[in-house]
């Protein structure tokens, strides 16, 4: 028989924007910390969820899990002002990016991280490295 399996799609989760998915307390660089709005206290409660969700179908199904993260990821967005970012920094967006995907981690295998550009290549970097150490 084959092993089920559950298959987990995201896209435009656009860590740093003041709209996107951020845990509700994360640290600066510069040492200070960034409490998040209501709504994305509100889209990190429902991610956690999902996790604790997929988790329990994971369980009761001896399913394999595959995660795909799928554009927009870490949020950087030169091509506008920057008035919706959160931090400027790209060691606190790669950080937070990492910080977004260890939900997943003990649950899935993350099959695929494809986000566009420098930033993108960044977070996929820190991810693999930080993956090294969880397991």
């Amino acid at each position: 028989m084959t092993q089920p399996a559950i298959v987990v799609v995201f896209s435009d989760i656009h860590v740093n924007s003041t709209a996107g998915l951020l845990p509700p307390k994360v640290r600066r660089d510069d040492g200070s910390t960034h409490l998040s709005n209501k709504t994305q206290r509100w889209l990190w409660k429902q991610y956690l969820a999902l996790w604790a969700y997929v988790a329990e179908r994971k369980e009761l199904l001896g399913a394999r899990v595959t995660v795909v993260f799928n554009g927009d990821g870490p949020d950087r967005n030169k091509h506008s002002d920057g008035y919706d970012m959160i931090a400027a920094s790209r060691a606190d967006i790669v950080r937070w990016t990492v910080d977004v995907l260890k939900p997943a981690s003990p649950r899935a295998r993350i099959a695929r991280l494809r986000w566009l550009g420098r930033m993108a290549s960044l977070c996929s970097l820190m991810w693999r490295r930080w993956r090294m150490r969880w397991r």
